[in-house]
Order: structure tokens, then C-alpha cells, then sequence
């Protein structure tokens, strides 16, 4: 390997050894959680629906809840799986 071909390797390699964090940190903001299953034995046991039949007890009102768009948001109840705005369980307490 010529001089010139090792700098021009050595370049490439470390231009995309320095993209590896970035891409993680990218990657991570735009990842979502994964939907809570109404049907798993801990949203049977909070009661959990995807549809409240409290409107003035919604998901979306939750101290649990963090919004992650009009539709949808991340719940630490269900280990930040994410949870429809309009959806209720038995752990619900108002504070918004």
C-alpha cells in the first residue's frame, strides 16, 4: 500500500468510525416505543383500553404520560411503552 492509498484509507476509516455515535444518537430519538398490547397479562391486570370511557380520565391527563404526538404517547407504567392519548388504566392520576 502506496502512502497516499493508506492516508486516503485512514481517512475513510475514520470518517466512518466518527459517524457509529451519531448514527446512535440519531437513531435513537427517532425510534418509538413499542405499543402496549392490551392484551399482556400487566395492561389485563391495570385494566388497561385503548379507548377511555372517562373523558375526563384519559391517558393524555396522566402523570405517566409523555406526549409523543397528538395521537400517541410513552407511558412509565407500561415501562414507557407507548399508549394512545385517549386510552386509561387503573393507575391513572390526574396532574395535568
Amino acid at each position: 500500500m502506496t502512502d497516499r492509498s493508506r492516508r486516503k484509507f485512514n481517512k475513510v476509516l475514520g470518517g466512518g468510525v466518527a459517524l457509529i455515535p451519531l448514527s446512535a444518537v440519531l437513531g435513537s430519538r427517532t425510534a418509538s416505543a413499542a405499543a402496549v398490547d392490551p392484551e399482556s397479562a400487566q395492561a389485563k391486570a391495570l385494566q388497561f383500553v385503548v379507548e377511555s370511557a372517562k373523558q375526563d380520565q384519559l391517558c393524555s391527563g396522566c402523570i405517566f404520560y409523555t406526549s409523543v404526538d397528538d395521537a400517541n404517547g410513552n407511558c412509565v407504567i407500561f415501562a414507557n411503552g407507548e399508549v394512545p392519548a385517549r386510552g386509561w388504566c387503573t393507575s391513572f392520576k390526574s396532574g395535568k
